[in-house]
């Protein structure tokens, strides 16, 4: 995988999950194909997010870890659907997110510096530890953010989603790139219209 493929635009590692599905030329692409997919994806989400990820690696990540990170990815854009739509998630999508928290729990940590601090002590190996980053991600996300914030991008030919982190909170598109897309097609269309008429 390129790493110039994996977008990270949507101000959360959730949302960053949820954005490795995304639309090219008009057809829906996972990015996730494979494991070495998620594991090249997980090093750039903790490069990214390195305030909520660990950082252990998924040199190890398999075909059952890439199906429960899929679930889990799918359960939260349903979530981050309906909530942008204004609708109630269902039950069993919040219970996808919460499965994962169960392997986690609080504890305190002592760094380096001998500083303590709040932290979680995770029940499992690695495979675990990755399941529950995203759903404390996802819980901090949609447990402590403002629902009008949170945006599906305008660009009609696009499904990612991203956390307006703006002053102004008029952010709209996920990228420029992406408004550009959607402006330039709109002008296609209407220029097609004109002409036709």
């Amino acid at each position: 995988m390129d790493e110039a493929e994996f977008l990270f635009v949507g101000d959360s590692l959730a949302l960053d999950l949820i954005n490795t599905e995304m639309m090219v030329r008009g057809a829906p692409r996972d990015l996730l194909d494979g494991p070495g997919d998620l594991a090249a994806w997980w090093e750039q989400a903790r490069r990214r997010h390195p305030a909520v990820a660990p950082a252990a690696s998924l040199a190890g990540a398999d075909a059952t870890l890439l199906a429960e990170v899929k679930a889990l990815r799918a359960a939260l854009r349903r979530i981050c659907a309906a909530l942008v739509g204004g609708q109630p998630s269902a039950a069993a999508d919040l219970a996808a997110v919460n499965r994962p928290l169960a392997s986690g729990r609080r504890c305190l940590e002592q760094d380096s510096a001998g500083r303590i601090r709040a932290g979680y002590a995770i029940e499992g190996g690695d495979h675990e530890g990755l399941l529950f980053e995203l759903a404390l991600a996802a819980l901090s996300l949609l447990s402590e953010f403002d629902p009008a914030r949170l945006h599906r991008c305008q660009n009609a030919r696009c499904i990612l989603y991203f956390y307006d982190s703006t002053k102004s909170a008029t952010r709209r598109w996920c990228s420029t790139a992406c408004m550009n897309r959607a402006r330039s097609h709109q002008h296609y269309l209407e220029r097609k219209q004109q002409g036709g008429a």
